[in-house]
């Protein structure tokens, strides 16, 4: 339970499977907002390459629905995390592992919708990668 914005280790990793969140670092998102500026700071000199506004446009989008939270660690020290819900619904093996690594379907969510992703694939699908292999 997440009390005065803390929350222990443990109640938030198990809140993260539960409610199907996706979590990054204070660093993560520091470097990701670093980046972000600099092609703002781009974009006012020259004109950004597609690419670069795709980049912009789903750092406009994301960034607003981070959630932050301090996260108490067990040893007792704290640690900056932002979470949001999960945007991709990941290829699943035989076993049912999550295989990140490799493929995905963008899930209907506002950010993914707004950018128009919902439905599309991300990444390679294993028979995609079995076919090359070929």
């Amino acid at each position: 339970m997440i009390f005065d914005n803390k929350i222990t280790r443990e109640d938030f990793e198990k809140s993260l499977k539960l409610k199907d969140l996706e979590s990054f670092t204070d660093v993560q998102v520091e470097q990701w907002t670093k980046d972000a500026k600099e092609l703002l700071e781009k974009s006012t000199k020259e004109e950004l390459n597609d690419i670069e506004k795709s980049q912009l446009e789903e750092f406009m989008v994301a960034a607003p629905n981070l959630c932050k939270v301090t996260v108490v660690n067990d040893d007792l020290t704290k640690s900056l995390m932002y979470y949001r819900p999960s945007q991709i619904e990941w290829e699943k093996s035989e076993q049912g592992e999550i295989m990140k690594s490799r493929s995905g379907i963008y899930k209907d969510t506002y950010e993914n919708r707004k950018l128009g992703k919902v439905g599309t694939q991300f990444g390679i699908t294993a028979e995609t990668e079995e076919n090359k292999e070929d």
